[in-house]
């Protein structure tokens, strides 16, 4: 949502981030986001109210403690006023 709370997900997520579905529903993104790319990626979300937003790389904490590269695409819809986001991980790829 427009609070970075996931609201919905799907099946897939548990494989990037580790969680469960709903242990995710009940988290927001920044409890996921490494400290140190926690304002790259605020800020990206805040861009995205605005205008589109090329794809953007940011690492997470996932549920086992592992940290992960991820990409992530974001864009926001207004009459929802939520985000719609896919992660991938691109651990591998680095």
């Amino acid at each position: 949502d427009e609070k970075l709370s996931f609201t919905e997900v799907n099946a897939a997520s548990e494989v990037v981030f580790g969680y469960a579905p709903q242990e995710l529903t009940s988290m927001r993104v920044a409890n996921l986001l490494k400290d140190e790319d926690l304002g790259k990626a605020l800020a990206q979300f805040e861009n995205a109210k605005k205008r589109a937003v090329e794809p953007f790389e940011v690492r997470i904490k996932r549920a086992d403690r592992a940290v992960v590269d991820t990409l992530w695409s974001v864009s926001w819809s207004r009459s929802s006023k939520s985000f719609f986001c896919v992660a991938h991980d691109n651990t591998s790829r680095k």
